[in-house]
């Protein structure tokens, strides 16, 4: 898979778990991604987490005239985009256990999320809760259940060494780097990334 952002200039209101939402806007900005995983260093506010957060299914983004899409060489809408897209960083509202969203997912791939567990750090006794009680394995869950989903774009919260535990950030990074998906990290520039073998660094 290839990604790119053209001319992406665009306003978006970005959020994280419970905190306030934030503004945050992109100069006009041309990159693009391929299969595996992108980390993209810098700030909050650099562009970068704007950029990438858009094209998350529930963000409100404004887009300049000139900002396009393209995937795999052919011209997206965002709402195109956004079908394809999962983000990590807030927990979906819903009443049912971990374990049973996994059920659901799989009926749909005809696929075993227990397999899984074999390649991510999830604590399988978290299965009987629901996704808002996981905390700091919230972005672990939705990695699994969006992957079941079939989804192909997997969006990261900016992570930086306060907001991000180094080994939640790795299992997620082991897990992407070999799939056929692109896993897009905004990632503060003080943060640790030695141990995040196999990202591409922009």
């Amino acid at each position: 898979m290839n990604l790119k952002f053209i001319n992406y200039a665009i306003f978006t209101d970005y959020k994280y778990g419970n905190m306030h939402k934030m503004h945050l806007l992109t100069g006009n900005i041309s990159q693009e991604f391929d299969n595996g995983v992108n980390l993209l260093i810098g700030d909050i506010d650099s562009g970068w987490t704007a950029m990438v957060y858009s094209i998350t299914p529930k963000a409100k983004t404004r887009l300049s005239y000139s900002a396009e899409i393209e995937l795999d060489d052919e011209n997206k809408s965002i709402k195109e985009i956004k079908k394809k897209s999962a983000y990590l960083g807030k927990p979906i509202k819903r009443i049912f256990s971990c374990e049973k969203l996994l059920k659901k997912a799989c009926q749909k791939r005809n696929a075993d999320y227990k397999k899984i567990f074999s390649e991510i750090d999830f604590p399988e006794y978290l299965l009987v809760r629901k996704v808002g009680q996981l905390g700091k394995f919230t972005p672990v869950f939705l990695s699994i259940y969006y992957y079941l989903l079939g989804r192909k774009i997997f969006v990261m919260p900016w992570c930086s060494k306060n907001s991000m535990e180094k080994e939640i950030l790795k299992s997620i990074v082991d897990f992407f780097k070999e799939k056929d998906c692109i896993l897009l990290v905004p990632i503060s520039s003080d943060y640790n990334t030695e141990e995040l073998y196999g990202a591409q660094f922009h």
